[in-house]
């Protein structure tokens, strides 16, 4: 008897160490509303969560396409734990995040993602405190703010010249774009990202400005016939990893340094090996599926040369409008770190190891984890 209860003693301790050790393992649920399919998903996040996990204790699930909630969804994803960590497009909560929205209307200012990429990370990360600020007040960290690649109008009928898109109804991101489609007489329709092919086809819409890569992996390629060849600005500030304040709270110093010391390379792979791959891919896919790219007529191109020059006023008129105090410094820097990265990027050239380094220097080592 007296064995039999050691014996139970002993079971019970080894239990209870087990249910120590499964409850110290960290574990975080990253949802994102891109596809599995989609090459920065595929290409970036998955190696990110990869090598994290190499290195740490860190488990991270993760929920491509809208699983655990939808583009429009993430932010209250964050704040109800629904997820730990999570892709976040600001565009859809300008109530919750109106200063990184405000840097969100900036699309013409720097035109290559490697660049632009690095500048908004570094103005969000560094040098705007009102950004951080808001993503607290919604219970979120921001950890790795990216730009697309350029944009596109796409359209689902043949366009000859700029007359052709007079009357048309069209999906932007806002800013500058938005002043462009009034002056090429179009009209501003608000749809999200995985909505848009179902409205091209469904005639809700009549054209897109989107990034080319959308044309696989939001589909956007069974409607689109026209594509003007002509690059229309990106959009800066998505979040690839915004974290839930209370699930970053709970992990290690070993694992946020994990986390963070695997971030530039994230940001390099979106744009390497995501952005840069599908945009080949897209190309691919237009020619053989009949979709035309068609040459910017002048009114087209004298259109979008004076948004460009432009929108600092474009910018700071939005601003003001949404009550952004003292956002003219955050804009001016946002430009600086435009240009700062323009130099460094004339050095880097095409070294993702070499942009992963410099993002570490330059940005992610200058940040502190309190």
């Amino acid at each position: 008897m007296k064995r039999a209860r050691v014996a139970t003693l002993k079971l019970g301790l080894a239990m209870a160490l087990l249910s120590a050790g499964s409850l110290h393992a960290a574990e975080l649920r990253y949802g994102s509303s891109q596809p599995a399919v989609n090459a920065v998903y595929k290409n970036a996040v998955t190696p990110f969560i990869e090598r994290v996990e190499e290195q740490s204790d860190l488990s991270i699930r993760a929920y491509p396409g809208g699983q655990l909630a939808s583009a429009k969804g993430a932010l209250d994803s964050l704040r109800d734990g629904t997820a730990d960590a999570s892709l976040l497009i600001p565009l859809w909560t300008p109530s919750e995040l109106p200063y990184i929205n405000g840097l969100m209307q900036v699309l013409f200012t720097g035109d290559d993602p490697m660049v632009v990429t690095a500048a908004i990370a570094e103005t969000v990360l560094l040098h705007c405190p009102p950004c951080r600020e808001e993503m607290l007040e919604n219970g979120a960290i921001s950890l790795a703010p990216y730009s697309t690649s350029p944009y596109y109008l796409q359209c689902n009928k043949a366009i000859g010249s700029s007359d052709d898109l007079k009357g048309t109804r069209a999906r932007v991101v806002g800013g500058g774009q938005t002043r462009l489609l009034e002056e090429l007489g179009a009209t501003r329709v608000i749809v999200t990202a995985p909505e848009i092919a179902e409205a091209l086809t469904r005639n809700r819409i009549d054209c897109a400005v989107a990034p080319l890569s959308w044309l696989q992996s939001y589909s956007l390629g069974d409607g689109v016939k026209t594509i003007v060849d002509q690059p229309i600005g990106t959009a800066r500030g998505m979040e690839a990893f915004a974290v839930r304040k209370e699930s970053w709270d709970r992990l290690s110093d070993a694992e946020q340094q994990a986390v963070v010391k695997n971030l530039p390379a994230l940001l390099a792979d979106i744009i390497a090996r995501g952005f840069a791959e599908e945009d080949r891919a897209a190309i691919a896919f237009a020619k053989d599926h009949g979709i035309s790219f068609v040459e910017p007529d002048a009114t087209f191109t004298t259109a979008v040369d004076t948004v460009r020059q432009n929108e600092r006023e474009i910018v700071m008129a939005e601003a003001q409008r949404r009550g952004l105090h003292d956002f003219e410094s955050i804009l001016d820097s946002h430009i600086a770190s435009v240009e700062k990265w323009q130099a460094l990027r004339d050095e880097i050239g095409d070294d993702t190891e070499r942009f992963n380094a410099t993002l570490w220097d330059e940005i992610y080592s200058k940040i502190d984890l309190d």
